[in-house]
C-alpha cells in the first residue's frame, strides 16, 4: 500500500503524467520503463539486470491479472 501511494504521490509532481483511478484499465505500458539505446548503453551490469526483474514481475503480475 505504502509503495502504491508513493508512486501517486511522485506521479503527481511529474509534468505531463496522471494518475489513474482505481477504475481505469492498466496497461504494460502504464507500468513499463523504456530506455533509449544511449540511456541503456550508459546503465551497469546491476541496473540492467534490476530493470529486467522488475519488467518480468510487472509481466507476471499483469498476466495474473488477466491483462
Amino acid at each position: 500500500m505504502d509503495a502504491v501511494l508513493l508512486t501517486a504521490r511522485w506521479k503527481k509532481n511529474m509534468p505531463g503524467l496522471s494518475v489513474r483511478r482505481p477504475e481505469e484499465l492498466l496497461s504494460f505500458e502504464d507500468v513499463a520503463m523504456f530506455f533509449t539505446r544511449e540511456e541503456w548503453e550508459n546503465l551497469d551490469s546491476a541496473q540492467k539486470y534490476l530493470y529486467r526483474d522488475v519488467m518480468l514481475e510487472n509481466y507476471r503480475n499483469l498476466i495474473f491479472l488477466a491483462f
